[in-house]
């Protein structure tokens, strides 16, 4: 991947998990993700939606660990 490329919603998630110390799958299951959509992303099965991205992701940063 070059430099300044664009992260896809799961790569976004993943890092905002990272500085915030959150477990994804922990995230997304108290966002209200389901378990089976955490791992069809996780294994690339399915992409996640903007929507769904930006739930989790708000989730992450309001409850920072």
């Amino acid at each position: 991947m070059q430099n300044g490329a664009i992260l896809d919603y799961w790569e976004q998630l993943v890092k905002i998990a990272e500085e915030t110390g959150w477990s994804l799958r922990d995230a997304c299951i108290d966002a209200g993700i389901s378990d089976s959509t955490f791992y069809r992303w996780k294994n690339q099965t399915w992409s996640p939606r903007k929507q769904a991205a930006e739930k989790v992701a708000e989730y992450m940063l309001t409850y920072r660990r």
